[in-house]
């Protein structure tokens, strides 16, 4: 089942409101445009250019002019920290990483993020299908550019902007981090997995995400399942999930509080955890350890399944 029927699906079974339904299928149908919008783009030949007038036409064609998708309306309000930022600038600080932290910002319109680590880089390296895919230092790390230098914009023959393709659309993007590196995470939909990745954070509009070995998290979710394994000891950590599954193994060692809500759905959760009842939602909590770490979960539509023990699906 896609993204799209799976909140069709949600609707029908009373998960959601029909408003909610529609909010969520405009975010879905704003990446469908804009991978039309790319098609478009490769059938007449234009190319995105970091400056200047675009050469690679062929003569004699007329500039294209392309529409960017519509405005992605708002879902429900949410805290300020889950709105990405533009483009290249320095993601904010947290409390889900220690100080100091590097950290590689990921920004893809569509296609997978597979992300691995690898003990023996000294920085990190990433592949695409496309070849477009390369890294920008940053002053926190690296961005993962499009293109020859990362720009996303597209120019007619004069120079000027005609059309904005999100942030570019490298297809499907492998990436491979030295230890001790965090993900930051921009991506608009594509499933996302990671593998002894140590921290991320960002937001995911669209798409399933599988997350193994974490330390530390702050992670939104607009439409999909969520699974992650985590071992927290210290910090603050937040994962929230708009509509889908969020799956939560505390791994052995885990030292913290967990708080969790589901608005519309319900809890499954291990002994070791209370689950309860408000009026609108269902709520879980519990202590690992002394309970250093905080960690809050929040469904708006879907499940929480929460539980310790070691990481299965790694």
């Amino acid at each position: 089942m896609d993204e799209i029927a799976r909140v069709e699906q949600m609707v029908v079974e009373g998960l959601i409101t029909a408003e909610e339904g529609e909010r969520l299928k405009a975010v879905l149908r704003s990446v469908q445009e804009a991978d039309e919008l790319e098609a478009t783009r490769a059938a007449e030949g234009v190319e995105a250019h970091d400056a200047g007038p675009a050469t690679s036409l062929p003569s004699g064609d007329p500039p294209v002019a392309l529409v960017p998708p519509a405005p992605i309306p708002p879902v429900s309000p949410l805290p300020a920290a889950t709105v990405p930022e533009p483009t290249g600038a320095r993601p904010a600080g947290d409390a889900s990483a220690p100080a100091g932290t590097r950290w590689v910002r990921v920004d893809v319109v569509a296609g997978d993020l597979d992300v691995h680590v690898d003990p023996g880089l000294s920085e990190p390296k990433v592949t695409s299908d496309s070849g477009e895919a390369t890294l920008e230092p940053t002053e926190y790390g690296y961005r993962v550019a499009l293109g020859a230098k990362g720009d996303g914009f597209l120019r007619n023959l004069d120079g000027m902007f005609v059309g904005l393709i999100g942030r570019g659309r490298p297809g499907d993007v492998k990436l491979t981090l030295p230890a001790g590196y965090g993900v930051d995470l921009a991506k608009t939909a594509g499933d996302v997995d990671l593998y002894g990745v140590p921290y991320l954070r960002g937001v995911l509009t669209a798409g399933d995400l599988d997350a193994h070995g974490l330390e530390g998290v702050d992670l939104t979710s607009l439409a999909g399942d969520v699974f992650v394994s985590l071992c927290s000891k210290s910090g603050r950590h937040r994962i929230v999930n708009t509509a889908g599954e969020l799956e939560v193994v505390l791994l052995p060692g885990s030292d913290v509080t967990v708080a969790g809500d589901v608005s519309i759905g319900d809890v499954k959760a291990g002994p070791e955890f209370k689950t309860g009842r408000r009026i609108v939602s269902e709520t879980v909590s519990g202590t690992i350890g002394a309970g250093t770490a905080k960690l809050d979960l929040k469904v708006t539509a879907g499940t929480i399944k929460l539980r310790t023990g070691t990481d299965d699906r790694g």
